[in-house]
Order: C-alpha cells, then sequence, then structure tokens
C-alpha cells in the first residue's frame, strides 16, 4: 500500500468538501430546512403561537385553501364603524 497516495487522496477529499457548495437551493433543500427549523422551535411557546396565528409563508394547498376560506369570511362580515 502506498501510504504517501492514501494521505494524498484524503487530503483532496478534504478540500473538496472545505469549498462552499455553490449551487442554488431547491425546493426541496428548503422545505427540509423548514422542517428541521420547526422541529426545533417545537417546545417553544411563542414558536407555536406564531405557527398558529403567525404569518404563513407555507404555499401548499392546505394552507392557500386555508387563506381562501378566511378572506371570503371577510368578505362576509358587516363592516363596523
Amino acid at each position: 500500500m502506498d501510504v504517501e497516495r492514501i494521505i494524498d487522496d484524503i487530503e483532496q477529499l478534504q478540500e473538496m468538501f472545505e469549498a462552499p457548495d455553490i449551487r442554488p437551493l431547491s425546493a426541496s433543500d428548503i422545505s427540509a430546512a423548514n422542517r428541521r427549523h420547526d422541529e426545533m422551535l417545537a417546545h417553544s411557546p411563542w414558536f407555536r403561537l406564531w405557527q398558529h396565528f403567525g404569518v404563513v409563508a407555507d404555499l401548499s394547498p392546505r394552507c392557500t385553501d386555508w387563506a381562501k376560506s378566511m378572506a371570503n369570511f371577510l368578505q362576509l362580515q358587516p363592516h363596523i364603524g
């Protein structure tokens, strides 16, 4: 076995993985990061409040349907004032 060659190969791999990843994030990358973030903060009461009442950045049909139904509900309410 050529120990010097193995060491050189390992150093080349280390250099490759030290370089920043310049590829653009895909939708699944962003979704995975959001999921990890939500799981990390799941026990925070402030985060749960924000999740329940805060701004929704999720564009899944579940959230867009909720937003549409809320907009319809608000349009049907009598205006006071």
